[in-house]
């Protein structure tokens, strides 16, 4: 597992690098995005739903997911879950491309959590698959407004 100080300065560095070589934005976006997910793809999910813990026990499945490769296990067994970035990646290279924020305070909010596929296609159709930050929410009001009952995991 890569320490979140590595990730920290390279976060940095690729913030800083449009104002002093020109380098293409979309290029840096791109960049700031993958370092971002590969963050939480090393990382426990923070929350799980319990209709995903229900999905489980029908399917008689112990979940033990620690990285985003543990979610493949279930799937294959049948258990129909998703890693949902709680706050979408999008929304996160936005706040990192914005000088006066704090990098570590962006990363602290880029996190996953377990749940059902049901689930995500309610967040997609409510218009929150890129973007749940809009007029002021925050992810925990989009997962109630899609009947998500998260709990930590």
């Amino acid at each position: 597992m890569i320490k979140e100080q590595s990730y920290l300065e390279v976060l940095e560095y690729l913030r800083n690098i449009p104002n002093t070589n020109g380098i293409n934005t979309n290029l840096i976006r791109l960049l700031t995005e993958r370092a971002l997910r590969k963050y939480t793809e090393e990382r426990r999910p923070r929350y799980i739903s319990e209709a995903a813990k229900i999905e489980a026990v029908k399917h008689n499945v112990q979940l033990n997911i620690n990285t985003h490769n543990g979610i493949h296990k279930p799937r294959k067994m049948g258990v129909m879950i998703t890693l949902d970035h709680c706050n979408p990646v999008g929304e996160l290279v936005d706040r990192i491309m914005i000088k006066n924020n704090i990098i570590k305070d962006v990363l602290n909010d880029n996190f996953t959590a377990i749940i059902t596929k049901n689930e995500d296609d309610s967040l997609n159709k409510l218009g929150y698959r890129r973007k749940r930050g809009k007029n002021g929410k925050k992810y925990s009001d989009c997962y109630i407004e899609a009947g998500i009952q998260e709990k930590n995991y």
